[in-house]
Parts: structure tokens; sequence; C-alpha cells
């Protein structure tokens, strides 16, 4: 099965997410935010393009602020490269449209996802890979290639040389207190060796956490 179904029921698979935010987009002016976004877009592309994927090889969908990819797992290392690509091309691309230098950061996670097709009958996707995605990037500055646990294991078995590459930076929190396993990748000259601080350990995240537990606790209950 491809990601572009086109069965009309929900189908769900293992798939590689890579979910990216431009930083400080919204304080861009409406013009600029626009050639952003068009900037971004066309990175994603070029990306796919050298990896010899096509666009019906996976479902992209915009944030906003930024961009979901989905991908099939098989094409895990392509999920990589597509990132450092898309890291290495953003300076320069900025540059030359004559916009601010944007700064980027991506997370990438494997999981779980579900496909439908949406009220206008276009590819979607819903799971809580998806979320565990974006949490992972959100403990990013820009730069940042961030990844959990799972992908981190699973490409470095594929290709030996990249245990170098994937540093383990700890565990991080999100706002309810849920812990994550987070490494920062450098690979071919993308990404940003400076360590996250973002969603580091603090009693007031500990404090979110149990009271979250006891929130959950109360309502099972019930």
């Amino acid at each position: 099965m491809g990601l572009s179904s086109n069965s009309s029921d929900a189908e769900n698979q293992n798939c590689i997410i890579l979910f990216m935010d431009l930083v400080g987009y919204s304080r861009l002016p409406a013009p600029v935010q626009l050639k952003a976004a068009s900037i971004l877009k066309n990175s994603v592309k070029n990306a796919l393009t050298f990896q010899n994927l096509s666009l019906s090889s996976c479902i992209i969908l915009p944030t906003g602020d930024g961009m979901i990819v989905a991908l099939k797992q098989n094409l895990i290392i392509q999920a990589l490269e597509i990132a450092s690509m898309i890291q290495k091309e953003l300076p320069g691309a900025c540059s030359a449209d004559q916009i601010p230098l944007l700064g980027l950061r991506i997370g990438l996670h494997i999981g779980e996802v579900y496909f439908f097709k949406d009220i206008n009958g276009l590819p979607n996707l819903v799971g809580h890979a998806i979320n565990q995605g974006q949490r992972i990037m959100d403990f990013g500055d820009a730069g940042h290639i961030l990844c959990s646990t799972i992908f981190g294991q699973e490409v470095s078995s594929i290709l030996p040389e990249l245990k170098t590459a994937i540093i383990p930076v700890g565990t991080h929190y999100d706002k309810h207190g849920f812990a994550y396993e987070v490494s920062n990748i450098i690979w071919h000259d993308a990404g940003n060796p400076v360590i996250p601080t973002r969603g580091q350990h603090t009693a007031e995240l500990e404090k979110n956490h149990q009271d979250l537990v006891k929130t959950i606790t109360s309502l099972a209950g019930c």
C-alpha cells in the first residue's frame, strides 16, 4: 500500500515522520511569511527529487509555520538525507530571495499513523507518531535535527557509520512533564552541534507531570 491510498477507509502503517518548523516565522511580515513558506516547500521538493522520490511516495502537510513529511518506513536513510539537505539549502535560498535568514528545526520519529481522505478528498494523516515527532522537534532550536531513540537505533543499524553522527542528549520533558529520550544529529555538515536545552527537567515540569498523573488516575477510577 502506498501512502496516498485510494481507499475511503482509514488505513494505518508505520511511517517516518519529519516534523519541521521555521523558527520565528510568526514574527515575520505577511509578505515575508509567504516567501518563507515557498522556500521551505521548494526545499522539500528539491530534496525529494534528489533522493529520486516523487510527491506520490509521501504525504506532505503544511502546518502554517512548517511542514510534516510522512515517508514509508523503508525510506529511513532517505529521510535523514532529506532533513540534512533541507537544512543546508535553506540559507542560500533565503539569500537568493533576499529575505532574512530563516532558522529551521526538524524532528524525526518512526511510528504508526492513520491515513484518510480529508473533507476535500485529499490524503491526510493522524496519529501519535505525528505528536511524537512534533515533541522531539519542539526541544530544538534553529539548525537542530533531533530524533527519537527508535529512529536513531533503526537508522544506525542500517548505516553503522551514523552511530557517531547521532549524539544522545539526554531526557527532555514536554509541558505536561512526559519524558522523551532525544538525540542530536550532525550529518553531512548539517545540524546544530549545540546541546538543546528546551525541555530540560525543572521542578515545575515535575509538578505538571504529577498533577497530570493524578488527573488520569482519578478519571480512570470513575
